[in-house]
């Protein structure tokens, strides 16, 4: 009698045992298919990212969610590492190391923009750039917003240092050359444009800035004449 007691008793351990490890195995099952997959997520275009900055993870999924809008939210510069190419064609994104990236799984390669060719840039419908020329020359910050809002695709990556825009003469003084600066490794080459000269706003003219001057001239002296007078009236 006593020995069937202990048997049922250790039968009930066994299978208060088996059950915990079921629930156990059952948890992990769930948390591991909690898990995001990063390779499932998409990313419209290349990222706008030299070689150097992909090596940043914050730029990378700050870049990531411009193509991507809906990113979800457990990709964060924390939760990811990210190790660029060798050619730095490509920047592979997968889970940080412990705690930070336990809840993603899987690794996802993102293309960069790379360099950007001059000579393959292409303008909207107008096919010409809008620009303001001074001394012969143009600002070349002021001539990258230009090709932008023309419609020609020049990466985030190229700033002001990377490029010179250079007016023509003569017969081809409506015409502007950008050309890359020597030793860049985000931009190469050089394109010609068509462009017309930007108008400048009324309020910006010559004549009007010297109207404006002449007026408060003639304000300031008109106050000065009548404190002048008054105090001459009052002794």
């Amino acid at each position: 009698m006593q020995n069937q007691k202990t048997q049922k008793s250790l039968v009930a351990k066994v299978l208060v045992l088996f059950a915990a490890v079921a629930l156990m195995f059952v948890g992990v099952q769930v948390f591991a298919d909690d898990k995001l997959d990063l390779s499932t997520l998409e990313c419209k275009d290349a990222l706008e990212l030299t070689a150097t900055d992909a090596a940043d993870a914050e730029k990378v999924v700050k870049q990531w969610k411009v193509q991507n809008t809906s990113l979800n939210a457990k990709v964060t510069k924390d939760s990811v590492k990210v190790l660029v190419s060798t050619d730095s064609k490509t920047v592979t994104v997968s889970p940080a190391d412990g705690d930070a990236g336990k809840t993603l799984s899987g690794a996802k390669v993102l293309n960069l923009v790379g360099v950007c060719e001059l000579d393959k840039l292409t303008l909207g419908k107008d096919k010409k750039l809008t620009l303001t020329v001074k001394n012969g020359k143009v600002d070349a910050e002021a001539g990258l917003k230009a090709l932008k809002e023309a419609g020609a695709k020049v990466p985030a990556t190229v700033n002001k240092d990377d490029v010179t825009f250079t007016v023509g003469k003569d017969d081809d003084a409506n015409k502007v050359t950008v050309k890359a600066v020597d030793g860049k490794d985000t931009v190469s080459g050089q394109v010609v444009f068509e462009f017309n000269v930007a108008k400048t706003p009324w309020y910006k003219t010559v004549w009007f800035l010297t109207l404006v001057a002449v007026l408060v001239v003639a304000a300031v002296a008109g106050g000065v004449f009548l404190f002048v007078k008054k105090n001459k009236n009052n002794k």
